[in-house]
C-alpha cells in the first residue's frame, strides 16, 4: 500500500471485495493497524468519512463501500486522492492524516473520474 499514495480501489464483486479487503488491510497494516469501514451513501457517507479521518491511531484504513456508485458523486473524494489530501464539508476542511489508507470496495467504475484512475491502485476481484 505504500507504493500508492492516496490509497487503493477493488473492483468487482463486492461481497468478494470485502473479504479480500480484509487481506489487504492485514496485508499492508502493521501491527496496531486499524480499519474502519462505511457502507452509506450521500451525506450520511460523508459525515462518517469526516470522522474517520480525525482518528489518530497509526496505521489507519478507512474502507469505502459503495453497492451502489452510480448513487454517488465521486467527485466529492477527489481533493482526498490527490496531493492535498483533504475534505471540504460543510465548511470544514478535514485532513488526512499520513498514516491513513483510503481503500474503495465497489462492483463498478462508471461514478469514477479520470482523477480516481490515476491516483488510486486497482485491484480487479474476480
Amino acid at each position: 500500500m505504500s507504493k500508492y499514495r492516496h490509497g487503493l480501489a477493488l473492483l468487482g464483486d463486492v461481497s468478494k471485495g470485502m473479504s479480500i479487503t480484509q487481506t489487504v488491510v492485514n496485508s499492508f497494516g502493521e501491527h496496531g493497524s486499524s480499519t474502519m469501514i462505511i457502507d452509506k451513501n450521500g451525506d450520511e457517507f460523508l459525515d462518517q468519512f469526516v470522522e474517520a479521518m480525525k482518528d489518530e491511531r497509526p496505521n489507519h484504513f478507512i474502507v469505502c463501500v459503495f453497492n451502489n456508485p452510480e448513487n454517488f458523486n465521486f467527485d466529492d473524494l477527489n481533493t482526498i486522492t490527490d496531493d492535498n489530501k483533504a475534505l471540504t464539508y460543510k465548511g470544514e476542511k478535514t485532513n488526512l492524516k499520513p498514516n491513513t489508507r483510503v481503500v474503495i470496495v465497489t462492483g463498478s467504475m462508471k461514478a469514477m473520474t479520470p482523477a480516481h484512475f490515476s491516483r488510486l491502485g486497482m485491484i480487479l476481484v474476480n
